[in-house]
């Protein structure tokens, strides 16, 4: 499968979204628990991207590659496809409350 068309999206969130990331992080979510030491461990929160449902994924501090502006949105469908999108096209993600 070629880079960027798996079931993962990484996003880059505008500079006045980020507050509301960081206020996310500082929440519960839903705890990934590694099958081994060989996987990162995280948090889970459920957002819908142009409505469809999907999560964003929060890796621990330790092992988070990207800087504060990149987020990973996984889904069961293949986000870039679904939705038409290209590097540099936007989104809307929709942070769904518990």
């Amino acid at each position: 499968m070629p880079p960027g068309r798996g079931p993962s999206l990484n996003l880059e969130i505008p500079n006045d979204s980020v507050a509301a990331i960081e206020a996310l992080q500082a929440k519960e979510g839903i705890e990934l628990v590694p099958p081994d030491s060989d996987f990162c461990s995280g948090r889970v929160f459920a957002v819908s991207v142009e409505g469809i449902p999907g999560a964003v994924v929060m890796p621990a501090d330790d092992v988070r590659v990207h800087g504060k502006h990149i987020i990973e949105i996984i889904s069961a469908q293949k986000l870039r496809q679904a939705l038409g999108i290209e590097n540099g096209d936007s989104v809307t993600i929709v942070i769904c409350r518990a």
